[in-house]
């Protein structure tokens, strides 16, 4: 369905089945408030839905359904069922103002005007969170979270190969209980606009060759030894809380930390330690 021009809607709005195609005409609210569902199997293209269309909405994504956003779009809370995809198009805002989850399928794109998350809410994904690379290649733009993420035990994030994820001023905790995962060339970087954190549960896993970068941010890693094929870089006053121990290899880069627990560097491996803090023993 295409309008043939605005749309003004009194109550919620539904799509059923198809696809409603917005990228040419605006469908508003006459006042904000209501809900926006889009149905199991249903497409929604949000490309002119009007502010009031989606403000202080509960919007209900259906399985199996898909969104694509190709305008900046706020919402006061979202739920993506198990099967849905939603797509943030390059240079594209989706600001949730509430508590929302993700069980389906959250793409984000990098790298050509990355997309961003924004807003006063905080999301938890149950599924997965996926962060690619925008062709064509035209600028090292990055993914932006702009608001607490939690990654729940059956969540997935992955950073694809080259693709690259920033934690900005307002994304003041990222939670890993399910699966981290940065793809070769990919970077998670915790950037250094307020301090952050980052949190690795105990059941976690933490798999890739990517880079996770942090800036004036913490780590902290509920149990054990950090062992992982990703990159770890720091500058700027980051500071790693370790249990176990925290093994380095080829490549890794620390400046200006302070870390807790046992320093490890592997065989053959060579690093970059510099104005680092070690609260413990160091083993080469």
């Amino acid at each position: 369905k295409t309008l043939a021009g605005t749309a003004t809607v009194a109550g919620d709005l539904t799509v059923s089945a198809g696809t409603f195609d917005l990228t040419t005409y605006t469908c508003d609210r006459a006042s904000s408030g209501g809900t926006l569902t889009v149905s199991n199997g249903a497409t929604l293209s949000m490309g002119n839905l009007g502010s009031a269309g989606v403000g202080n909405n509960v919007n209900v994504i259906g399985a199996n359904a898909t969104v694509d956003f190709f305008s900046h779009t706020s919402a006061a809370a979202l739920t993506a069922e198990p099967g849905s995809t939603n797509n943030i198009a390059r240079f594209i805002t989706l600001t949730l103002n509430g508590p929302s989850t993700n069980r389906g399928t959250l793409r984000l794109g990098s790298r050509n005007d990355g997309g961003q998350l924004n807003g006063a809410g905080r999301l938890v994904n149950e599924g997965l969170v996926d962060v690619f690379v925008t062709e064509p290649v035209s600028s090292g733009s990055e993914a932006t979270f702009n608001l607490p993420v939690q990654v729940a035990s059956t969540g997935r994030l992955v950073v694809e190969t080259n693709a690259l994820l920033n934690l900005s001023c307002s994304a003041t905790s990222l939670g890993i209980e399910g699966a981290l995962e940065i793809q070769s060339g990919g970077r998670l970087r915790v950037d250094g606009c307020n301090r952050k954190g980052l949190t690795i549960a105990a059941a976690s896993r933490v798999t890739g060759s990517g880079t996770l970068q942090l800036e004036s941010s913490d780590l902290t890693l509920a149990t054990g030894d950090w062992v992982t094929p990703l990159h770890l870089v720091t500058d700027g006053g980051a500071r790693l809380t370790i249990p176990g121990a925290l093994v380095l290899g080829p490549g890794d880069v620390l400046r200006g930390i302070s870390t807790v627990g046992l320093l490890g560097v592997l065989q053959d491996a060579s690093v970059n330690i510099g104005g680092a803090t070690i609260n413990g023993r160091c083993e080469v």
